[in-house]
């Protein structure tokens, strides 16, 4: 910790020291709410930061790191979902995903990425219930039969 701390004495806006401190006081049980909070925002950033370097690997760590520490972080999950997909782990992806919607189940763009895993699992049926849900997130009129918007009673 004393290692971290004067490291940001050096450098007070290393993103990295600021994580490892986190981890060290979250290993200690020393965090407040806030703290935990702040520090899962962290690790998020930083997720994402290494996914638009292109480091999967690493990106996919710092979201389930911060998951660990704010387990209803829905972005976290989100971005977890994305990589997870883009990487071919189609079933932890599909996990992550449905644990966006349980937690924001607002979230169609959630249900199209869903679909798409399902297309490519030649799941058709759970394709066109993805995307249903997706529109009908999108315009509660899509809810509605097809043939009923085009030929009303």
């Amino acid at each position: 910790m004393a290692y971290y701390q004067k490291a940001l004495e050096l450098q007070p806006n290393c993103a990295e020291a600021h994580v490892n401190l986190g981890n060290v006081l979250h290993a200690q049980e020393k965090l407040s709410v806030e703290q935990l909070a702040y520090y899962a925002a962290l690790k998020l950033k930083l997720g994402m930061a290494r996914k638009k370097a292109g480091d999967g690997k690493t990106a996919i760590a710092y979201y389930r790191q911060a998951i660990a520490l704010q387990p209803d972080l829905g972005e976290a999950y989100y971005n977890l979902g994305v990589v997870l997909q883009t990487q071919g782990e189609l079933a932890e992806a599909i996990a992550s995903y449905e644990k966006v919607l349980e937690l924001h189940p607002d979230n169609d763009e959630v249900c199209f990425n869903l679909a798409k895993i399902y297309q490519q699992q030649k799941n058709f049926p759970k394709v066109i219930a993805a995307y249903r849900l997706g529109l009908k997130i999108i315009n509660p009129q899509y809810a509605v039969h097809p043939c009923l918007l085009i030929f009303p009673k």
